[in-house]
């Protein structure tokens, strides 16, 4: 597959940010004029013509690179113009990231005639039909077919057309096949048939299952199982995309929310130090001349302190108290050349969150993280139950896609086996080529430290841990964290989602722009503290309406509203006893709150809406004592 295989009319239908999700490699979209494609993986994201360079795509983010195993995390690809300058922001000129056209049979809605073709045509199909001709009207464009097939482990082919209609995988017939529609989104009054031995069959059932097997892999053929080919079209059709499968295939439409789930790992921005290179050193050279950097951290000794006297003359000789030595040191440190990539890889969630927890503790200001503290007091009716507040007027999170899932999210999915679906020769962890699509963006937030005093006192009383008991699912985990159930993580966790629902009103975001990262554990280093932000601004930030709202003034009344707001949910009496009516055997991930009250777009929330109840923030009618907060009434 060559460059040029891209969608010359696509027309800037996506954003930069999209094709890291939801429209990232092995996911399909349609596009208006009705072309549905499949994004090609990333062996083919960077070519030679277009100007095209790694360089000027890479991001910068030494924790999260090293977190998934690679040395080198690019943004979707983008050209120069025509006077040499990068288009790095907003809609991608051509070429763009390759895409490929998936499903490859073509049906006409004039005569029903089908057509196969190959992933990288582009052309229009007309019909071959002559009829169309005889009857004076110019062949009519042929459409993609609405359905494919996919099966649990990630592949992805085209519908077995031709087996279906004639109930057999050892086909013999190679007569002209006929696709007609119902008009509607039911299968059941789609047929497919065959012009020479008039073989039809209807899609009933394409999509369902039965006994546990999928009705397509079990009644293609009586007596024989049709099971997956190991197809993956977005990586081309060389013999070498195709993997050895056995699972069951399903029957799906192209555009079904159940084919691709995205698995995209974010990160924030810290500052990485080392302990025998100054603070000033590493700020001075993080912050100007990033492609010398790169060139002075893998070159030689010679290099290195030529380099090195080139960035100090250039730097007003800023650099003139430091010697060779410690400027290629850190050089090291920046680039993550000193381990603390493969450091990064081996840390639990828990320590990985708590660099940025421990960040939070005190103010900070550079370009890429500023937090600050409110000048003014916050009014005693909300600082109590906060040991800090601090404003974060400025924040990066990376977000980079290590791989996707088809027909169920399964989150639980190896880092391993998730980059495999994304390129046809993968590099092993570390190697110096690996590499990941990411993305990057500045956003604002607000960050909460709870009392520590005060959840001990709370999270210790009787009424509070039987009212936790009765969630039945107590541990969420996925490739990368373990949320493990507490009093103190439901009832953050549930306040959270309180508060972005009332900031929405105010701060000027959408639920599904705001984010939460949660910072708690238990245990004699136990943390306490919620991060509410977005990332939904580009390269030059946001436009500070969240932080405004986490001023003194501001942030008390939201708390206020939204702890009041609580104390009744629409869906009451349901909602508040949804915990007491559970059949034996049920299980329990949620006690009050509903999507009246307590839940929000999952984009949103770390842990799926999962261990949420009201009653842990504003108590219940007959337990009063179970509420962390005391609202005044």
């Amino acid at each position: 597959m060559t460059r040029n295989q891209s969608v010359s009319n696509f027309n800037n239908q996506l954003r930069r940010e999209q094709l890291i999700t939801p429209f990232g490699v092995g996911a399909m979209t349609v596009l208006p004029d009705g072309m549905s494609i499949i994004m090609a993986g990333t062996d083919h994201w960077f070519g030679n013509d277009g100007g095209v360079l790694k360089s000027e795509c890479e991001i910068d983010d030494w924790r999260l690179s090293g977190r998934l195993g690679v040395k080198h995390l690019y943004s979707p690809p983008t050209v120069k113009s025509n006077d040499g300058q990068m288009f790095v922001r907003g809609r991608l000129p051509d070429p763009k990231v390759p895409v490929l056209r998936f499903p490859t049979w073509y049906f006409c809605k004039y005569c029903s005639r089908m057509e196969k073709k190959e992933l990288d045509f582009f052309g229009p199909l007309r019909c071959p039909n002559t009829s169309h001709l005889e009857k004076g009207m110019r062949p009519p464009v042929m459409f993609q077919v609405p359905y494919v097939v996919m099966c649990k482990s990630g592949h992805l082919d085209d519908f077995p057309w031709r087996e279906w209609a004639h109930r057999s995988a050892s086909i013999t017939c190679m007569g002209v096949l006929r696709f007609a529609p119902s008009g509607n989104s039911n299968p059941q009054g789609t047929r497919v048939y065959c012009d020479s031995c008039k073989a039809s069959r209807n899609l009933e059932f394409i999509t369902s299952e039965r006994n546990g097997r999928t009705y397509l892999s079990t009644a293609l053929e009586k007596g024989e199982e049709f099971l997956c080919s190991g197809r993956r079209p977005w990586l081309g059709d060389s013999s070498d995309a195709k993997e050895t499968c056995a699972n069951d295939i399903r029957g799906s439409f192209r555009g079904s929310s159940n084919l691709y789930f995205s698995l995209v790992e974010t990160s924030l921005y810290v500052p990485q130090s080392s302990s025998n290179v100054p603070e000033e050193l590493l700020e001075l050279l993080s912050r100007t001349y990033m492609n010398a950097c790169k060139i002075l951290a893998n070159g030689d000794s010679v290099m290195a302190s030529s380099m090195a006297r080139q960035i100090d003359l250039q730097n007003n000789g800023g650099l003139k108290s430091y010697t060779d030595e410690e400027v290629i040191a850190a050089y090291d440190d920046i680039f993550g050349l000193n381990g603390a990539t493969d450091f990064a890889r081996d840390q639990s969630r828990e320590s990985y969150l708590r660099m940025e927890y421990e960040l939070f503790q005190s103010t900070f200001e550079n370009d890429r993280l500023r937090i600050q503290e409110s000048s003014t007091p916050y009014s005693e009716t909300v600082s109590r139950y906060f040991d800090s507040i601090k404003l974060v007027p400025v924040l990066v999170e990376t977000s980079a896609l290590w791989g996707f899932t088809r027909y169920e999210s399964n989150p639980s999915l190896s880092f391993e086996d998730g980059r495999k679906m994304l390129a046809l020769n993968p590099s092993s962890s570390f190697a110096p080529d690996s590499w990941l699509p990411a993305k990057q963006t500045k956003g604002e937030g607000i960050y909460l430290q709870f009392s520590d005093a005060l959840l001990k006192k709370w999270e210790s009383r009787q009424s509070v841990i039987s009212r936790v008991s009765k969630f039945t699912n107590t541990e969420f985990s996925d490739s990368f964290r373990s949320v493990q159930l507490s009093p103190r993580y439901a009832m953050i966790h549930t306040f959270s989602h309180l508060l972005i629902k009332q900031l929405v009103f105010y701060c000027g975001y959408s639920q599904a722009s705001l984010k939460e990262r949660l910072y708690v554990s238990d245990g004699d280093q136990s943390m306490s503290g919620l991060l509410i932000y977005t990332a939904s601004g580009d390269s030059e930030g946001t436009l500070g309406g969240l932080v405004r709202m986490g001023k003194p003034g501001f942030l008390e009344q939201i708390i206020e509203q939204a702890l009041r707001e609580a104390e009744w949910c629409s869906n009451d009496p349901v909602c508040s006893e949804s915990g007491e009516v559970q059949e034996d055997g049920d299980v329990i991930n949620r006690l009050s709150a509903c999507y009246a009250c307590g839940l929000i777009p999952e984009t949103a929330c770390e842990s799926f809406n999962l261990f949420l109840d009201r009653s842990l923030i504003v108590g219940e009618l007959l337990a009063q004592d179970l509420s962390f907060f005391q609202i005044s009434r």
